[in-house]
Formats: C-alpha cells, sequence, structure tokens
C-alpha cells in the first residue's frame, strides 16, 4: 500500500512540476509578445508623430500662402478704391426716383463700368474683392485637404 502512495504522491509532484513549467514558460512568452507589442506601437506612434508634424508644416506654409495672396487682394482693393475718388457721386436727380429711368435711356456702349457713380462701383469692388477672398479660402482648403490626402494611406473598407 505505501507502494500506492509513493507512485500516486511522485504522479502528482510530476504532475505539479510540469504545470508550474508550463504556467511559467507561458508567462515568459507572454511577456516577451507584451515587450514587442509595445515596441512595434512606440515605434509606430514615433513614425506618426513625424507625419502629423510633417502635416502640420504643410498646411501652416498653405495657409501663409493664403493670407499673402489675401493681403495682396486687399491691397489691390484699397488701390483701385483710391482710384475711384476722381469718379463723380451719384446727384440727386429723377434717376434716383426712379433707376429704371437710367437703364431704359442710357446709351448701350459697353459694361466696362467706366460710366458708374463712385459709390456704385466702390459696392462691386468690395463684392469683388470678398469673391476673390472667398476664392482664395477655398483654394487653401482645397490644398489641405490633398496634402492630408496625399499623405494618409487608403485602406480597403472591404
Amino acid at each position: 500500500m505505501a507502494k500506492y502512495f509513493i507512485a500516486i504522491f511522485i504522479s502528482f509532484l510530476i504532475g505539479y512540476l510540469g504545470y508550474d513549467y508550463g504556467v511559467n514558460k507561458t508567462k515568459s512568452y507572454y511577456v516577451q509578445l507584451q515587450k514587442e507589442s509595445l515596441s512595434k506601437l512606440n515605434n509606430q506612434l514615433v513614425l506618426l508623430q513625424e507625419q502629423n508634424q510633417e502635416l502640420s508644416k504643410r498646411i501652416v506654409l498653405n495657409s501663409l500662402e493664403k493670407e499673402r495672396e489675401i493681403y495682396n487682394i486687399n491691397k489691390r482693393h484699397s488701390s483701385i478704391i483710391s482710384s475711384l475718388q476722381q469718379r463723380p457721386e451719384r446727384t440727386n436727380s429723377i434717376t434716383e426716383q426712379n433707376p429704371s429711368v437710367t437703364t431704359a435711356n442710357s446709351p448701350r456702349a459697353g459694361s466696362t463700368g467706366e460710366q458708374l457713380y463712385r459709390e456704385d462701383a466702390e459696392f462691386l469692388i468690395g463684392e469683388a474683392t470678398k469673391a476673390m477672398i472667398l476664392q482664395q479660402s477655398l483654394l487653401d482648403c482645397r490644398r489641405n485637404y490633398n496634402t492630408v490626402y496625399e499623405a494618409v494611406p487608403i485602406r480597403n473598407a472591404q
């Protein structure tokens, strides 16, 4: 009977040692995998941060270009408005009471705007300036979109 106890004890001891060895081996393998995964994640994070900095620089350069263009537009606007100071102001006449009289009776020489009164010309130039500023803003938005679109890899959604 002692022989059976010794055999049972030895088999439990071998089972326990085998189990302990397997658990330790699995834990060490898990720790190794975890370290490798963290290393890969850190490398990817560094790469993404570098890409983010590069994209930010390119977007700032695009914005500076937009601001420079808007400055030039406003400068042209100011010079055109100052050149309009020689134009006559709108006078009090029948045309103010009924603007259709001028369009019906005015000669059809062309639409260059040379005959416009100062106020009308300033209004139209102001609207054209606003349109040019919006156009530059749209171009800047498109440049920024294309910058980011080209930098980000396309992943298939399937």
